[in-house]
């Protein structure tokens, strides 16, 4: 499988990975935060680490179920090959091609014989040459704090997960060494929803207070949907504003009237003049607009045509675009 999977990983290497580091290395800062928050990120371990190679923690927050990394083993040889096909066809397509992974994809993996977001996460590992040190799975408590689960719990939910187990397999944490370094780096997925009334509640306040205690981080957006645009989101976004230190995105990042009277400033990098989910900004979601015609004035200041690589959401026409976002001294 990991053969017939290399041909896609070198691919992605030369037309993302390889031209999206050396973009980086020229403008992004030399110093960020060690820490790394990237909302909405569905299997997107692969860019959290290209984006800030520096870094030693990363976390990152989505709505899909991690799944247990002993599914595999427990499959025949007849399903474990339908699983890896599907897992293939579904979620590798789109982190290896497009840079990220579909959330319609994603959920197709979620419940399968074989869940695809920590398989698609070691996948993006592959991708930039990471080792995988350990592996624990967690949750995180009303406190802030996260509780691991021992292997006695582990080792019963996992015989019942198709049924009812998966709760102990919704997050983890992952440790890994890149090439050439021996520091471990932390990457920390957790399943949790971050609209408002749930980041409010007595139940999604954990999750709410583990990042207030993060300290100050960098911040990844890609390929979000525009919710940190929704005032549904506004919890995570302004924990964003009030918190982060530095922040990469593509076009579902902050736009400058959200960032009014802040001291927050953007520069625009590539192309973007139509948004690629036009449809679902004008008849879906209407009210987002006016930060549609924001983020235009904002990239007609770019001071390139094209970054060369295609990161997160392309424009209507195909083009691609980044934001690095610093706060001003």
């Amino acid at each position: 499988y990991c053969t017939e999977l290399k041909p896609q990983l070198d691919a992605n290497r030369s037309n993302y990975l390889d031209p999206a580091r050396k973009f980086l290395e020229t403008h992004r800062a030399a110093d960020y935060p060690k820490t790394v928050v990237y909302p909405f990120s569905g299997a997107d371990l692969m860019t959290t680490v290209a984006v800030f190679p520096k870094s030693t923690r990363f976390i990152n927050l989505t709505l899909d179920v991690g799944g247990p990394v002993d599914a595999l083993s427990r499959l025949s040889t007849k399903t474990r090959s339908r699983a890896l096909l599907k897992l293939s066809a579904d979620a590798l397509k789109w982190l290896l091609v497009t840079g990220y992974s579909s959330t319609s994809s994603l959920r197709r993996t979620v419940y399968h014989s074989l869940p695809g977001l920590l398989a698609s996460n070691l996948v993006g590992l592959a991708a930039i040459g990471g080792e995988p040190v350990y592996l624990r799975y967690l949750k995180i408590k009303r406190d802030g704090t996260a509780e691991y689960y021992t292997d006695e719990i582990l080792n019963y939910e996992s015989t019942r997960y198709r049924s009812k187990g998966h709760k102990k397999f919704r997050s983890f944490e992952l440790g890994f060494r890149l090439p050439g370094s021996q520091t471990v780096r932390v990457f920390q997925y957790l399943c949790s929803n971050l609209e408002d009334k749930w980041l409010k509640s007595s139940v999604g306040k954990g999750t709410r207070r583990f990042l207030e205690n993060s300290g100050g981080f960098a911040t990844l957006a890609k390929a979000g949907e525009m919710n940190l645009w929704h005032d549904d989101f506004s919890v995570m976004r302004n924990m964003i504003v009030k918190q982060s230190q530095y922040m990469v995105s593509d076009q579902s990042g902050l736009t400058e009237s959200l960032l009014k009277k802040t001291n927050w400033a953007i520069k625009p990098y590539g192309t973007f003049k139509c948004p690629q989910l036009s449809q679902m900004i004008h008849k879906k979601r209407p009210e987002l607009k006016p930060h549609l015609y924001d983020l235009i004035k904002t990239f007609r200041r770019s001071s390139i045509a094209d970054i060369g690589f295609r990161f997160g959401y392309a424009d209507c026409r195909g083009r691609s675009s980044m934001m690095i976002t610093t706060r001003n001294q």
